[in-house]
């Protein structure tokens, strides 16, 4: 059976300890582009949420975390909620099924990512607010790379469903942001790469 496509951006599925996910409240300044619910936010030189809208290597621990709601483009600074637990864990949408199959997914578990994020109207929903970020399925690397920003979120396992099949494109995965992007995060010393 084919999976739904559903691009829905980072969910977040439960929280470290049982706990309801954990949320900040951040600046999203004046004349900021819109924030979707489910994007990756960072904070940039002036302190303030931006969203993450191109795939390009980010300064190391810039990362706050994910949207908790959409945040239209104003021109009046507002606040805006954040998920930015680094153990937070999301549900995520894979963009195809090419590369990670039944028989090797447990080669990719712990390992690395690039988003697919966009530009323009394709980086979320105008109607519902919500991102339409993707797991760049094809960036994923059986080998642990050295520190990256390229690389954003770690693979923690996939989604277990019934209506989730690996044989099918749109798979769900489940993601954690990679320690050495997130702000709260801790760095791999490269002692540890393999």
């Amino acid at each position: 059976m084919a999976n739904v496509n559903a691009r829905m951006g980072l969910r977040p599925i439960n929280a470290p300890n049982g706990n309801t996910p954990k949320v900040g409240e951040y600046v999203h300044p004046a004349s900021g582009a819109a924030i979707y619910e489910g994007a990756p936010v960072y904070r940039g030189e002036t302190g303030v949420v931006a969203l993450v809208s191109t795939i390009t290597t980010f300064i190391a621990h810039s990362i706050v975390g994910v949207a908790a709601a959409h945040s239209a483009s104003t021109s009046a600074a507002k606040n805006v909620l954040v998920y930015d637990d680094p153990d937070q864990l999301y549900l995520l949408q894979a963009d195809d099924n090419s590369i990670i199959t039944e028989a090797n997914k447990q080669l990719y578990i712990g390992r690395f990512f690039a988003l697919t994020i966009g530009t323009g109207t394709s980086i979320g929903n105008t109607t519902t607010g919500q991102s339409r970020v993707q797991l760049d399925a094809s960036s994923g690397t059986t080998v642990l790379p050295a520190n990256t920003t390229s690389l954003l979120v770690q693979l923690v396992g996939f989604w277990d469903a019934p209506s989730n099949s690996l044989a099918s494109t749109y798979n769900k995965w489940i993601v954690k942001i990679n320690p050495f992007c997130h702000i709260w995060g801790n760095s791999y010393p490269d002692s540890q790469v393999t």
